[in-house]
């Protein structure tokens, strides 16, 4: 399965910022569970997409960290498919199968997230994360290497990163 996780680093052009995020993710994953940097975005809107961009590039003529944040907002604030599974177990009316149980669990997940997020004004670029350091679900991560920041320059990137686990 694919997804799109956004990385949130610290870079003076689009390239090093998904050089940024490749190095912190080096560690993750294996032939069955890997990730592609589909490119990047400015603080300012700049878009970078590299060569051998990955199934979810930013688009030249529409990506804006504005956009981006609706986006987020839309991922948090979903109806997350699994409710069913979690109103069929309130119903109480029918036995619970493995994949019901593990579709309570998924939605039980998603509202964790959502609360956790509440904020109203979601801004990627000002601290807000969803499903932090999870990547292998949709989200937002702020990447930090102990003061805060990862990578080095003047602006900050939300690096767009296709992960297949």
């Amino acid at each position: 399965m694919h997804n799109l996780h956004l990385l949130v680093v610290i870079a003076e052009t689009g390239k090093e910022a998904c050089d940024s995020a490749e190095a912190w993710l080096e560690e993750w994953g294996t032939e069955n569970n890997w990730r592609c940097m589909c490119g990047a975005v400015s603080q300012d809107d700049e878009v970078f997409v590299p060569a051998d961009a990955g199934r979810f590039p930013p688009d030249d003529n529409d990506n804006t960290i504005e956009k981006i944040n609706k986006m987020v907002a839309g991922w948090v604030n979903a109806e997350a498919w699994t409710k069913s599974y979690f109103d069929k177990l309130m119903a109480g009316k029918e036995e619970m199968t493995s994949q019901d149980w593990w579709g309570v669990k998924d939605y039980a997940k998603h509202m964790v997230e959502k609360t956790a997020s509440k904020d109203s004004n979601i801004d990627v670029l000002d601290g807000f994360s969803y499903f932090e350091y999870s990547y292998d679900e949709i989200g937002v991560t702020q990447l930090d290497n102990g003061d805060g920041t990862v990578g080095e320059g003047e602006k900050k990137w939300v690096v767009f990163v296709d992960m297949h686990s």
